[in-house]
């Protein structure tokens, strides 16, 4: 009896923390790969909640340093942009997909 109620304490955590994970992942973020040995440059990508590419850059002469607390702002403030952009690009393709359908 204690066995089986063990198990099912683990199974439930186990798939609360399941979902939590999924949870944390539908948010937006970046990825930065710099290089340093020969030439100095970062590479930096920013994906959307799906895992989707929004936008690469490649910054030649600069070593970005994510440990640096104003880097992480700075990239996160970039982030925010992008996705105000994509959305309001959604936006203008709806609304003229709507305005010409008028016409058919």
């Amino acid at each position: 009896m204690k066995k089986s109620g063990l198990i099912f304490v683990l199974a439930m955590i186990t798939c609360t923390t399941g979902m939590s994970q999924q949870a944390a992942l539908s948010e937006a973020y970046w990825v930065v790969e710099t290089h340093s040995r020969d030439t100095v440059y970062s590479v930096v990508r920013f994906y959307d909640g799906s895992n989707s590419l929004l936008h690469a850059v490649r910054i030649e002469n600069i070593a970005i340093d994510i440990q640096q607390k104003k880097h992480r702002k700075k990239l996160d403030q970039l982030l925010g942009e992008l996705r105000k952009r994509r959305a309001q690009g959604l936006n203008r393709r709806v609304a003229m997909l709507q305005s010409s359908a008028k016409f058919f």
